[in-house]
């Protein structure tokens, strides 16, 4: 089996956090529509690595979440562009995402095939959310 496991820098290129309520206790962050994560290099790199053959179990490790959208945090659901060409760039058949979530806990997620699905969520399972939830 051949794994092959992508760090990426998800902050230094990354565009600013929008936000709703700023100065509040209620502030959220919001969609920045045409907000960059990565930056061009960085891209550039990424799909030389996704592209390279015969990939069985590609990992990706971000240091914001990939893959949650709910919470009013930083995550790649507040730059959907970036995050939808992240999900369109992936070739291989089985991809995991990890990261530290919010709640310091590694949070695991699979997705397959997913420039085959319409919906990329349709396929989404976390594998491991938090110390109280141990499905696997």
């Amino acid at each position: 089996m051949n794994i092959k496991m992508i760090l990426l820098d998800a902050r230094y290129f990354r565009d600013e956090l929008l936000w709703e309520n700023p100065g509040t206790n209620n502030k959220t962050a919001k969609p920045n529509l045409n907000g960059e994560i990565l930056g061009e290099e960085q891209w550039q790199w990424l799909e030389q690595q996704v592209e390279e053959p015969n990939i069985d179990l590609l990992i990706i490790a971000s240091g914001i979440q990939i893959l949650p959208e709910e919470h009013g945090f930083e995550k790649w659901a507040n730059f959907p562009k970036e995050r939808t060409k992240l999900f369109q760039l992936t070739n291989a058949k089985l991809v995991f995402n990890c990261n530290n979530n919010i709640y310091y806990c590694l949070s695991l997620y699979v997705w397959e095939d997913v420039r085959q699905q319409s919906k990329y969520e349709k396929k989404i399972e976390p594998l491991w959310k938090d110390g109280q939830d141990q499905r696997l």
